[in-house]
């Protein structure tokens, strides 16, 4: 009698390749056909926010470097929190309600997109904790164990050097293959955090690499931009108004370019999520 074949069990369906272009295309379609609404939601959970951290908070002493530096920096997180948590939270429910307005084809007003973003606004913060927590072991794996090798060996510099560049490959691509989330949890009404962050993996499979560098792409951009319209204006008005005078406009300028890039790095983000997801967002 003959033995039955052995056959593999079939595999799943592979990953989608993520278009860069036809996102880019799509994000800014979606962000001139929702224009004025945007302007709402950027201009109070985008612009606001980054004014105030601005012109609010103090800033660290000239001249300090090393861990002068990095002492300054603490005392005035220390003292400043809640403004910097305030703000955090404003420019997260200014994400979520983005994403509403885009991802939604009832085409919701600004209001009903606000009351979708509070709502998972928790969902979204725990999901983030979930995702720094995760990223915290995973480096404190690597980390130790070759801080401890490179102690053993006499070279405890370089091998935390070594250790530390690893490790921070390592958070990279865990924030890179779950950047969906707040897409994930908006566009597909999902409010389990661990559930979120699973879908998110599962459509960034295949695609970290792409979604990499087109966001730091993205990224350099924007700091070229801000470094050049900062920059200019602040020389230019030096004699002008003084430093008080140039500090002002710089620091409202720098604001703007700020809130612009939140603003299309979000609607991306919606766009590359309906490719991924191949769900409608338009």
């Amino acid at each position: 009698m003959a033995l039955p074949s052995w056959k593999p069990a079939p595999k799943g369906p592979p990953p989608a390749k993520l278009d860069i272009g036809r996102a880019w295309s799509r994000a800014a379609a979606m962000i001139a056909a929702n224009r004025q609404l945007l302007l709402i939601v950027a201009g109070v959970f985008f612009l606001l926010p980054q004014l105030i951290v601005n012109f609010v908070l103090p800033s660290p002493q000239d001249g300090l470097e090393g861990d002068a530096a990095t002492q300054a920096m603490l005392d005035l997180f220390a003292g400043w929190w809640p403004v910097l948590l305030a703000s955090l939270l404003m420019q997260s429910v200014g994400v979520l309600a983005v994403i509403a307005l885009l991802a939604d084809p009832a085409r919701p007003t600004v209001g009903e997109a606000m009351k979708r973003a509070l709502r998972y606004l928790p969902s979204y913060v725990a999901a983030q904790l979930v995702l720094l927590s995760g990223i915290g072991v995973v480096m404190l794996l690597v980390l130790v164990p070759v801080a401890t090798a490179g102690a053993a060996a006499g070279s405890a510099s370089s091998a935390g050097a070594f250790g530390t560049l690893i490790a921070l490959a390592i958070a990279l691509y865990l924030f890179i293959r779950a950047v969906l989330t707040a897409p994930v949890m908006v566009a597909q009404r999902v409010r389990n955090p661990f559930d979120a962050l699973l879908r998110a993996w599962r459509l960034t499979r295949g695609n970290a690499t792409r979604l990499l560098f087109f966001l730091a792409l993205l990224t350099l951009s924007a700091l070229i931009i801000y470094t050049v319209a900062t920059l200019i204006p602040g020389l230019i008005l030096l004699p002008l108004v003084g430093a008080d005078g140039a500090a002002v406009v710089v620091g409202f300028i720098g604001a703007l370019v700020g809130a612009v890039y939140s603003l299309i790095t979000t609607a991306v983000l919606t766009a590359i999520w309906a490719q991924l997801a191949a769900t409608p967002a338009e």
